[in-house]
């Protein structure tokens, strides 16, 4: 097992990700400046000894936004992919192993849902509740919430017929134990790896909304608001969206790397169990 967790692509993801991690964690310890010193006088300067990654239009440090920015990323993406989890687990469990007029109910709802593209979906809905960090969460919840819910649904479908749950039944134990005790365990494997690609999908989804100006409020350094100045001064200071575009770009990488080994890890192991 331990040479399995050895994959390359796997390794590079995990180091990579645990490195933003760290960054965001112990922000404060990284920053070279504060985020909201301004130097009108330098501003749009290139990278130099002092600053690494330049100046923006204000003058401001151009690393200490990009890192605060990790801190604000990777917060929107594991909130709003915790409570999507929640949400989704939940309703497709009880969804796929009671069945009946909720199950119908709630596929109409996930149809409806799906129906539409996910990121237009999220732009409609933070366009009426309005930028802010809580909206985009929710926004953000809201629009993945229904790929957990037909995932779990699916995996329940099948595991309800098998004998072990069969048994369980018969033994007296109660729904919500062989739901949460018995059934639930067994679908960790897909979790895992739908969690992975939902949290780089919400960390590109954060960019994009405040590229928008849909996110994060003015004040607060994001990925995506400083790709959105930067795209005002390309040509005359293009490390301005170059040094957040590589962010973003090394996140969203380390979890598709991750969430590739995770499925050929657990993909092994199942078929080792079978």
């Amino acid at each position: 097992m331990s040479r399995r967790f050895q994959q390359p692509l796997f390794v590079i993801g995990v180091s990579m990700f645990l490195l933003l991690l760290a960054v965001a964690i112990f922000a404060p310890l990284f920053l070279p400046a504060d985020y909201n010193q301004h130097m009108l006088a330098e501003q749009l300067r290139p990278p130099t000894a002092e600053h690494w990654l330049g100046q923006d239009e204000n003058g401001a440090d151009v690393l200490t936004q990009v890192i605060m920015g990790t801190r604000l990323s990777l917060y929107v993406g594991m909130v709003s992919v915790l409570f999507a989890l929640i949400i989704g687990t939940t309703i497709g469990a009880i969804s796929g192993y009671f069945g009946g007029w909720f199950d119908g109910v709630t596929m109409r709802v996930v149809d409806i849902f799906l129906a539409f593209p996910g990121f237009l979906l999220a732009i409609a809905i933070t366009a009426v509740l309005g930028p802010g960090i809580n909206n985009l969460i929710l926004a953000l919840a809201i629009v993945s919430w229904v790929t957990y819910a037909r995932l779990i649904r699916g995996q329940f479908l099948a595991l309800k017929e098998q004998e072990f749950v069969i048994a369980a039944k018969a033994i007296g134990a109660s729904s919500s134990r062989i739901i949460w005790r018995h059934m639930l365990p067994h679908t960790l494997s897909p979790l895992m790896v739908q969690t992975t690609f939902s949290l780089a999908g919400a960390i590109l989804a954060e960019a994009s909304l405040s590229f928008l100006g849909l996110g994060a409020p003015p004040d607060v350094p994001s990925w995506g608001r400083l790709l959105a100045s930067g795209a005002r001064y390309l040509l005359e200071a293009s490390h301005l969206a170059t040094f957040p575009g590589i962010a973003i770009m090394i996140a969203v990488l380390s979890l598709n790397f991750i969430g590739d080994g995770l499925r050929d890890i657990l993909d092994v192991q199942e078929r080792g169990r079978g």
